[in-house]
Formats: structure tokens, sequence, C-alpha cells
């Protein structure tokens, strides 16, 4: 396994994703269809800081933009 370090984290996240996320999972502990996505705006900075290595598993994983549609809706809570 190669060694990932996780970057620091963007300046605004916590006001822009990480306050409204929870702020949503505590009104919808249960939700059943996917969850509301704070996260996304950070997926470039995420992948920079990463070297576009995925941080779970250390695979290269670029990112691709592109529109939001039914398919890339996200299922987990846990990502809000």
């Amino acid at each position: 396994m190669i060694p990932v370090n996780p970057p620091p984290e963007p300046p605004d996240f916590d006001e822009k994703a990480r306050q409204p996320g929870n702020a949503w999972l505590t009104k919808n502990p249960d939700p059943k269809k996917g969850v509301k996505d704070y996260w996304s705006p950070f997926k470039s900075q995420l992948a920079d800081g990463f070297n576009n290595l995925c941080g779970y598993s250390a695979m290269y994983e670029p990112v691709l933009c592109c529109k939001k549609t039914a398919a890339t809706k996200l299922k987990s809570r846990f990502l809000a």
C-alpha cells in the first residue's frame, strides 16, 4: 500500500459543506431518496490535494466535471 496523506481542508469547507450537511442530516436522520450534496463543489480541491489518487483505495481517480444526473445522485447519508 502506498502512503496517502490527507490534504488540508479548504478554508470554507466547514461553512459551506460540513455545517449545512450536518444540519440537513439532523432534519433527515433516515433519508429514503438520497442525500443533499454539499461537498461536490470541493471535489476539484480534494482531487488536487490527493494528486488524483482515491483517498480510500489510493488508486488513480481523475475528477471529471459533468452535469448532475439521477445516476450520480448520492445514496449514502454519510456523504452529505
